[in-house]
């Protein structure tokens, strides 16, 4: 009896704690929030329009504004806010939007440089296609993920503008195995399983992208599990139930492309749990613009 209502207590909680988590999810195309893109550049939605506004030490000013479309999502799966003299693209973290950077890549610490602790120290990848181009030859490498994304030395996260993914060549490796080594052990990784690039929105779709994985702990051969990655234009995050350092990631099923039967790594990151991301959506930023009635 004791057990039966122990339980019963439990399950009342978790269905508390999941309504408390519905209430407050984040709506892209219905909530208000504001985005950093660039040194002393905001981009916000507030209420029925979309703001550019510079802040110049706290003087804000609004560059310009459009009314706010019912969705955010174009055809190509990517959230993208478009004005009049540029386009700020956007990536979903579970729960933290990441940005387009307006600035060209001399702002950016590329060299050497990964999203987030814990660095990489080895990546080793059982096939990687060789592709020819009109640019030349392409050897889409199995480093490429971890270097999708980079750190702003200030402001925190953004999404690079476009680059390449890692493509195994699935004619002669049935199950392409990608193994990573870290400098530290961790429990979280979140990954984009296609092709991400905003100035070729079509190749996310046009391309196959992974679909289910496993991965192994290599420091013992354990199996850690299998997982399924969401089709979209953004992370998928997965929690293991131990930490890992040493591990390979199998692909195992794809989400088959419209047009390529090539599959695609696009992203791969590692947030540790204690971690904080960048503010959500800029709430309180956001409360000192309205305060400031810079939108009166």
């Amino acid at each position: 009896m004791i057990n039966f209502r122990y339980k019963k207590l439990v399950s009342v909680i978790l269905l508390f704690f999941l309504m408390v988590m519905n209430l407050y999810s984040f709506n892209i195309n219905k909530d208000d929030f504001l985005l950093t893109y660039s040194m002393g550049e905001y981009v916000v939605a507030y209420k029925n329009k979309i703001y550019h506004i510079l802040d110049n030490y706290g003087d804000y000013e609004i560059e310009s504004v459009i009314e706010r479309p019912e969705n955010l999502i174009n055809e190509y799966g990517y959230i993208s806010i478009v004005f009049k003299d540029f386009t700020c693209n956007v990536i979903d973290l579970n729960g933290t939007l990441l940005t387009t950077y307006k600035a060209f890549a001399g702002e950016i610490d590329y060299a050497g440089t990964l999203i987030a602790q814990p660095q990489v120290k080895l990546v080793e990848a059982s096939s990687e296609l060789c592709e020819n181009t009109r640019q030349g030859e392409i050897i889409y490498k199995g480093i490429y993920p971890f270097y999708r994304l980079a750190m702003v030395r200030v402001y925190g996260y953004f999404i690079r503008y476009n680059g390449y993914p890692w493509v195994p060549d699935i004619k002669i490796d049935k199950i392409p195995t990608l193994s990573v080594r870290l400098d530290e052990p961790v429990k979280t990784i979140s990954l984009i399983p296609g092709f991400l690039d905003f100035e070729r929105q079509n190749l996310f779709y046009e391309n196959s992208r992974i679909k289910n994985i496993e991965i192994i702990n290599k420091d013992n051969m354990e199996k850690i599990g299998e997982y399924k990655l969401e089709d979209k234009v953004g992370f998928t995050t997965i929690y293991f139930n131990q930490h890992i350092q040493n591990f390979e990631i199998r692909l195992k099923e794809f989400y088959k492309g419209n047009k390529y039967s090539d599959p695609c790594l696009g992203a791969i990151i590692f947030i540790d749990e204690n971690s904080k991301y960048l503010s959500n959506y800029g709430k309180g930023r956001l409360e000192e613009l309205i305060e400031s009635g810079v939108f009166e």
